[in-house]
């Protein structure tokens, strides 16, 4: 009933390490580094203070619904992870002092696709970054806007690709 991705790396992880009551958790502890080091690169891409990143880092690698989310086989913790990554490369991508690339393109693409085949509530994580920065974007530069639309289109399309039976 939900998007598969997080089930397909469950399933991998527990061929690597066999099924036990520690599996799941540490897959999720894995995921939450990997969510830690992207909030960290966000943070301190927007606020352009490493101390404050790392408050921002420290308060979500503390929060309990993170904890909690850890010590269960379930998406939560890669959708967090999704959504980190895609946001800070929504805001790479927004900015205008830094040039467009392939590199960037592929990646928003590769995290949109993640997003959307974790957790169907990722739509809203797109349709409040697309609201937000499209507004901003309108004013200043439509190309970023349609480079940004683009690879996100691109990384649904992929989503669908990979899970058709994502419309039942």
């Amino acid at each position: 009933i939900h998007p598969p991705l997080y089930f397909w790396l469950l399933h991998v992880w527990t061929w690597l390490f066999g099924v036990h009551p520690w599996t799941g958790p540490t897959l999720n502890m894995l995921l939450q580094a990997v969510g830690a080091w992207g909030l960290f690169r966000l943070a301190r891409t927007t606020l352009r203070d490493t101390q404050e990143a790392l408050g921002v880092t420290f308060i979500w690698v503390v929060s309990p619904a993170v904890v909690t989310a850890v010590l269960e086989a379930r998406q939560y913790g890669l959708f967090g992870v999704c959504t980190i990554f895609f946001i800070w490369l929504v805001v790479r991508s927004v900015n205008l002092a830094k040039p467009l690339n392939g590199q960037l393109w592929l990646m928003l693409l590769l995290a949109t696709a993640a997003g959307a085949l974790t957790h169907f509530h990722f739509v809203l994580v797109v349709a409040g970054a697309g609201l937000v920065f499209v507004l901003k974007l309108l004013r200043h530069e439509f190309k970023r806007v349609l480079f940004v639309g683009t690879a996100v289109t691109a990384g649904y399309l992929l989503s669908f690709a990979l899970h058709p039976q994502f419309l039942r």
